[in-house]
Formats: structure tokens, C-alpha cells, sequence
């Protein structure tokens, strides 16, 4: 073994270590009791219009949309449980597991649970403020564009940490003035041509003006398809690792930073433009 393959699976190894430790707490393995300031989610789909914070109490299966949420200064805290689309493989079966109505809002987060056949797990748009932590996605791999996360058109900041995503043809779309996104890991749709693990973008649709730090993620292509992360302008990629994709990380402008990376099993490991190499990137 070369000391260039040593190091990359030294890194692997560590990357990995960070982030299967810091993730997916008892929340996954087992339920827990709601909170005492908790607002039951008893029935499906629920339309969220007042402040609070929201809570699973059991399993829940969705035969349309799950949750809307129309209000700011909403929390739902999935609690440990599951909601399920129940029409997950039916070819017209584009349904959103947990969505925003308000416009302008603020103030969001989604916790501690899974969210599991939806053509779009979450989509938030037009909100500020946005926390998504500790969600594990499984999303309908039978759908062509699949979106594990989706935060649209955010002009605060948004953090997305500590997630695990599978069977999605895009796993975190953010386009926000400013973004967190660390230590998730993304398990790609099978051959997901088009499909990209990690996109910031900026406000407005562009991939210039975002503010993005993209840190300790993991994602996985299984395939010769997709790109792992696609980056702005402005944005700094670190310590990600990314496998068996078509393009590893991929820079849309020049400008954006990128160090200490991982790239294993794919056709064009980095595609940068002007991007600014600041070292040990493999």
C-alpha cells in the first residue's frame, strides 16, 4: 500500500469516527416521552398554524402530505418515531413530508427522528432562522428527483447537521444567505445521473452569494453517477469524503475554498475552476 492510499484510508477512518460518534443518539433506537410544553401530533396531514413546538408521540403513516407548517417559531421534534408516506413506489407518489406554507417565516426546526418515503422529505422556503438536526431520511428511491433536504430562497441562517440520508437523487439543497451544513451522511439514489449530495447555493437560484461551510459530511454515489458536492462562489468545503460518484466536489465560480477532502472511486475527482486549493485535499 502507498503512503498516498494510507493516508486517504486514515482519514476515512477518522472522518468516519467523528461522525458515527456524534451522531444518532437514543433517538433513533428508542422512542421517548414528549416534552411537558409538547403539542401532541395525533393525525396527518396537520396543519401547523401557531407558534409552539410539536411533538411525534407514536409511528405515524401518511397517505398525502405530512405536515405543513404555516407559522414561525415552530419547532417539531419527531421524538424518537417515524413518518412514513405509505405511498412510497407509486409512480405518481410526489408528496412532501414536512413543508412550510408561511412565507417570509422564521424560526423553524425539524429534530430527532425519521422521515421515510417522501418524494421530498423536507422543504422549507422562504424562511430564516432554520435548524434541521439529528433526522434520519429515507426517501423514495422509485421517484427521478428525490430530495432529502430542501431549504429554498432562506435570507438567515440555516444549519443542517448530524442527518443521515439515503435513496435520494439529491441529498441537502440550501439556497440561504448563509449556511452550516456538517457531518451528515448521504447514501445517493443508485445512478442518480443528475443527482448531488451537497448543494449551497444563493439567494435567488445562483450558485454565487452563499456563505456555506461544508464540513465532515459523507456521501456515497454507489454508482459512476452525480456529484458529491457542488459549491458557491463563496463557500468553503472541509474535511468531507466522498465515493463513487461521476465528479467528487465540483466548484460552479470561482472563489470558493476547499481543504482536507476525501475523494475515492470517481470519474473526475475534483472540478474547481478558479477555486482556491488550500492543501491536502486527496
Amino acid at each position: 500500500m502507498s503512503t498516498n492510499e494510507y493516508s486517504k484510508l486514515v482519514k476515512i477512518f477518522l472522518l468516519h469516527l467523528i461522525v458515527t460518534t456524534s451522531m444518532f443518539g437514543p433517538t433513533f433506537a428508542f422512542a421517548q416521552a414528549a416534552a411537558p410544553n409538547c403539542v401532541p401530533i395525533t393525525r396527518t396531514p396537520l396543519s401547523i398554524t401557531e407558534p409552539g413546538t410539536y411533538c411525534l408521540t407514536q409511528h405515524t403513516l401518511v397517505s398525502q402530505n405530512g405536515i405543513s407548517i404555516q407559522a414561525n417559531d415552530v419547532t417539531i421534534d419527531l421524538n424518537g418515531y417515524a413518518l412514513r408516506s405509505v405511498r412510497a413506489g407509486q409512480p405518481d407518489a410526489q408528496t412532501f413530508g414536512i413543508y412550510s406554507v408561511v412565507s417570509d417565516g422564521w424560526n423553524l426546526t425539524v429534530k430527532n427522528g425519521t422521515i421515510a418515503g417522501f418524494a421530498a422529505a423536507i422543504t422549507l422556503v422562504r424562511v430564516s432562522n432554520v435548524r434541521i438536526e439529528n433526522v434520519k431520511i429515507d426517501g423514495d428511491a422509485t421517484q427521478t428527483s428525490t430530495t432529502g433536504i430542501g431549504i429554498y430562497n432562506s435570507t438567515g441562517p440555516v444549519v443542517v447537521r448530524d442527518n443521515e440520508i439515503a435513496n435520494v437523487g439529491f441529498g441537502i439543497r440550501v439556497n440561504a444567505a448563509t449556511a452550516t451544513i456538517e457531518r451528515n451522511t448521504i447514501q445517493m439514489r443508485t445512478n442518480a445521473a443528475t443527482g448531488i449530495g451537497v448543494m449551497p447555493v444563493g439567494v435567488g437560484g445562483t450558485f454565487v452569494g452563499a456563505n456555506a461551510v461544508v464540513s465532515g459530511n459523507m456521501i456515497n454515489g454507489s454508482g459512476s453517477a452525480g456529484t458529491g458536492i457542488s459549491f458557491s462562489a463563496t463557500g468553503l468545503v472541509t474535511d468531507n469524503v466522498v465515493t463513487y460518484v461521476a465528479t467528487g466536489i465540483s466548484s460552479n465560480s470561482g472563489g470558493g475554498r476547499y481543504r482536507n477532502n476525501v475523494v475515492i472511486g470517481a470519474t473526475r475527482p475534483y472540478s474547481l475552476g478558479l477555486g482556491v486549493d488550500l492543501g491536502g485535499n486527496d
